[in-house]
């Protein structure tokens, strides 16, 4: 309720918010860690060719899971793709063909609580954006994999080609949280309608953060932009490397 003119504030363990303005989603301005890697799927690689709909069926990433055929859209080295939300790639979702990561012990903390975030805009039809976290556990005596808890919400639907909407659940691990077990992290549409996905997040916390895309670390990545010095140390090098001196 305050207002007015301040020379100084102090906030201790405090945070200020701002509020998506096509979902209402809260979010902080203090950045935190994003656990997701490429979490705007720069760094998925293209394996086939681009269908006629300017789209990818055929491609690879080292760290998200394709469940069906979810669709690649992208602007490195080519023009198929129509628009972009973050960086030059996105993926197109819809509720039988999505995406998936997962997470283990070692990056995240029993009993700490998380809060999983994307970003979203209408593809076809009458998409509704869907986020679902499962805890996972795997049972080596009867080699078995069996879902201990779900944590999914389905959102409004989106009518407006134009706009970019955030959604985000939050979820809490259990004290018991172990080696043994995981979480998976599913981006999907609540229907057969298709969804654009991009600028992925998970924090720990009650709500998201401002989301960095880091455009210029993926523009050099992919070879858009170059770097006038790079350093680096225990160099691991798989496949083919040009090194071009001017």
């Amino acid at each position: 309720g305050a207002s007015g003119t301040f020379g100084e504030v102090t906030a201790i363990d405090g945070d200020f918010f701002f509020q998506d303005a096509n979902s209402q989603t809260k979010y902080g301005i203090i950045t935190k860690t994003n656990l997701i890697t490429d979490h705007s799927f720069e760094l998925t690689v293209v394996t086939g060719n681009v269908t006629s709909g300017g789209y990818f069926t055929s491609w690879d990433s080292y760290t998200w899971d394709k469940v069906g055929t979810p669709r690649l859209f992208s602007r490195y080295n080519t023009d198929t793709a129509e628009r972009m939300m973050f960086g030059y790639n996105y993926i197109g979702v819809n509720n039988s063909n999505y995406i998936r990561t997962s997470l283990f012990d070692f990056t995240l903390i029993a009993g700490k609580t998380y809060t999983f975030s994307s970003h979203f805009m209408r593809y076809t039809g009458s998409p509704t954006p869907k986020l679902r976290v499962k805890l996972m556990q795997y049972n080596e005596q009867t080699n078995t994999t069996s879902t201990l808890q779900t944590w999914e919400q389905t959102f409004p639907t989106l009518t407006d080609d134009s706009k970019i909407v955030r959604h985000s659940i939050t979820f809490t691990l259990p004290s018991g949280f172990s080696d043994e077990q995981w979480v998976e992290f599913e981006i999907l549409s609540g229907n057969s309608s298709w969804l654009y996905v991009d600028g992925v997040q998970l924090v720990e916390g009650n709500y998201p953060t401002i989301y960095e895309e880091e455009s210029s670390l993926w523009m050099i990545l992919n070879g858009l932009e170059k770097a006038n010095y790079l350093e680096v140390r225990d160099l691991a090098v798989d496949g083919i490397v040009n090194i071009i001196s001017f």
